[in-house]
């Protein structure tokens, strides 16, 4: 993580303009039994944190009941920024939450109210259950057990997908090239939507004991992606509760402004 970031000027002076210098206090504001909380970027209000606090216990809860025991785990470090610039230029990255080495790391401001990031949980399960061969179990997992991920939960982002004929097969969900290239969002609700097939299709206590070491050969793929196909079209297709209705709108015109990338200092 940086600890300052600027520009000099022809004089090889800081351009004071261009400076940002990250040194702050980094002591625990809030600790509770499984998250040591680090603020950043300013004095956070102590309301802030205890809801913030509570937010993430209570997600840690849904791990303790899926697992059946509370596995009492070293309290996690969690870094907390006030916006994506910040921890932009710190980090080089701009995601909501995301695990760097063995902290956890998200921004806490007003335009993710309500929407969860699956950083704890991603961080959590590693730390219980280990890296598994396919990194797809853990990214997945973390998400299913996430409630309000991207803020209504994977399952109802998988099901407007499905409805607009938009998934994949579970070759084209282990290939690298997916792994690697597709974007963070639809990565996130397909490798749920997997587990949450493996969990229904093998048992909870089968996906665990294959959870370290499953890598599918190919014909077991295939095999799987017979009953993949099923199952989606049984758990993923409208019903009167689900059925997502479309608005009826006029015409509507208008234009997009974007900035080509997001670079404030080489």
């Amino acid at each position: 993580t940086r600890l300052q970031l600027g520009q000099f000027d022809d004089q090889w002076e800081i351009v004071p303009e261009q400076h940002w210098d990250f040194e702050d206090v980094n002591q625990a504001l809030k600790k509770s039994p499984h998250f040591v909380l680090i603020p950043h970027d300013r004095n956070w209000d102590i309301q802030t944190m205890e809801d913030f606090s509570l937010q993430i216990e209570n997600n840690y809860r849904s791990i303790v009941e899926f697992l059946g025991y509370d596995p009492q785990i070293t309290p996690q470090k969690f870094h907390i920024y006030a916006n994506a610039e910040s921890i932009g230029l710190r980090t080089r990255n701009m995601k909501q939450g995301f695990v760097k080495g063995n902290a956890i790391l998200q921004i806490l401001h007003p335009v993710y109210r309500g929407i969860e990031s699956e950083a704890a949980q991603l961080k959590v399960l590693e730390e219980i259950l280990g890296a598994p061969k396919q990194d797809i179990l853990l990214e997945g997992l973390a998400i299913y057990l996430t409630p309000r991920w991207q803020g209504r939960g994977y399952r109802h982002w998988a099901e407007r997908l499905y409805l607009a004929d938009c998934h994949m097969s579970i070759a084209q969900l282990l290939d690298g090239d997916f792994q690697q290239n597709a974007s963070y969002i639809g990565k996130g609700i397909w490798s749920a939507t997997l587990v949450a097939y493996l969990l229904e299709s093998w048992g909870k206590e089968v996906f665990l004991e294959k959870y370290p070491s499953w890598d599918p050969t190919k014909s077991e793929i295939e095999a799987l992606n017979q009953s993949w196909q099923s199952w989606l079209a049984g758990s993923l297709s409208p019903t009167p509760s689900n059925k997502h209705v479309l608005p009826s709108l006029i015409f509507l015109k208008c234009m997009t402004l974007a900035q080509e990338g997001y670079i404030i200092v080489e």
